[in-house]
């Protein structure tokens, strides 16, 4: 595993995104309210916008099953998380069926990789990278914005924000590594 399975992730999940705007879903793009998460959000918010498409950000601190409950009791579409740590699929599928989607940099475990049966999680550690130095939930935003139109390349500032709000300028001399470089 490596970076070109990361990046056929990265389309994958971007065809379905595009997928979600092209058929004028209604998306709601659930995040933590972190500098790496509201840059998560932002970046997607302002891709599915431009293209057309209809979505809502939400930001929380706190992450929970009654939060996720009352998150579904809205009744939306599609549901797209960023920044909000891992563990959560089991709950999702039961939740939001087939109809979400994880975008995220913290370390996931084995076990969660293995049911990934949908291709739902975008995370660096299913392909061996380390999303705790080479990419941050922003950093995946902005590639899976970029994907839907390169237009979006003009975002890649905020996704080296996100890298530096989460202390990832761990290179020589405080640069950047992996994915963020």
């Amino acid at each position: 595993m490596g970076y070109t399975e990361f990046y056929e992730n990265i389309n994958s999940i971007g065809e379905k995104v595009k997928n979600l705007i092209d058929d004028r879903k209604d998306i709601l793009i659930v995040s933590n309210s972190s500098c790496d998460g509201i840059i998560s959000a932002s970046l997607l918010i302002k891709a599915i916008w431009k293209l057309g498409g209809k979505a809502t950000a939400r930001f929380l601190s706190t992450f929970n099953g009654d939060t996720f409950v009352d998150l579904k009791n809205e009744d939306h579409e599609s549901y797209l998380f960023t920044d909000i740590g891992t563990g959560l699929s089991e709950l999702f599928s039961k939740l939001f069926s087939s109809d979400w989607i994880i975008l995220e940099h913290k370390k996931i475990n084995f076990a969660e990789i293995a049911t990934d049966d949908n291709n739902t999680i975008l995370n660096p550690w299913k392909y061996d990278i380390d999303g705790n130095k080479e990419i941050t939930s922003g950093g995946i935003s902005y590639l899976v914005a970029k994907n839907l139109d390169k237009k979006f390349a003009d975002l890649s500032p905020l996704s080296i924000v996100s890298a530096l709000g989460e202390y990832q300028d761990v290179g020589d001399k405080r640069s950047l590594v992996g994915l963020n470089n």
